[in-house]
């Protein structure tokens, strides 16, 4: 099955709530992050799209002949059918799934980081709704599914999600508000939250450049610059302490 990534447009800024005045469905690509039973066969979903997050009843999904079950299924791109609903929920109207990354499966420490992920982008969502969230984990997910090193996966992800947060860790100045210097070395400084000059550091421009990388551009294009072995150990460090922070 070949795969298409859409993000949301460049420049998209806040969640694309459904109209409480609009009886229009929508057709939506998501992601589902949680899924919870209700009631005797319901169930309750939490997902991201790339209109911002929306939660959903899936009305009879657990009898065993649904029609919904396969498309509300986790690490999957599926595609819903939005109504609304008589309360805050909408109703899922039909839904079907376009990939799943099916692979992940096969590899515990991915399937296990992909849940991590999953858990922080709930818990992402919950503070900053932006439609940038979708394109993020789609990212995510194809770049586990396909094989990228699981460390260069990790540490790129929570670069961009404290990026999606407003919250990123700044690889061009340090903790004085001075411009990163090549020869200079760094520390973290968890009590700033940013890079603070120090001659026993460990973070040199190597890491600097590779954090400047993911910063700005996806995991697939990361993925194909060489000489990144050396400083990917301590960049995941980094980015992890760093996320570690909200």
């Amino acid at each position: 099955m070949s795969r298409v990534m859409q993000p949301p447009p460049a420049g998209a800024a806040r969640s694309q709530a459904p109209s409480s005045h609009s009886h229009a469905p929508e057709r939506l690509q998501a992601i589902i992050l949680r899924r919870t039973d209700y009631g005797e066969a319901d169930r309750i979903i939490q997902c991201i799209t790339p209109r911002g997050q929306r939660s959903a009843i899936a009305k009879g999904v657990r009898r065993p002949r649904s029609k919904l079950a396969g498309g509300i299924e986790p690490l999957a791109t599926n595609e819903l059918i939005l109504r609304r609903g008589k309360g805050q929920l909408q109703v899922v109207g039909s839904a079907r799934m376009q990939v799943y990354y099916r692979r992940i499966l096969a590899d515990y420490d991915r399937l296990s980081f992909a849940y991590e992920a999953l858990a922080l982008v709930r818990h992402g969502v919950a503070m900053v709704d932006e439609p940038a969230w979708f394109g993020l984990t789609q990212q995510l997910l194809v770049a586990l599914d396909d094989g990228v090193p699981l460390a260069l996966a990790k540490a790129w992800f929570y670069v961009r999600y404290m990026v999606a947060l407003g919250q990123e860790l700044s690889a061009w100045h340090d903790v004085n508000g001075q411009a990163l210097q090549p020869r200079q070395h760094y520390r973290y400084s968890a009590q700033e939250r940013g890079l603070a000059p120090s001659p026993h550091g460990s973070i040199g421009a190597g890491h600097i450049k590779l954090l400047r990388l993911m910063g700005q551009y996806d995991i697939a294009a990361v993925a194909q610059v060489g000489g990144t072995e050396d400083y990917l150990a301590d960049v995941l460090a980094l980015a992890q302490h760093h996320a570690a922070t909200v």
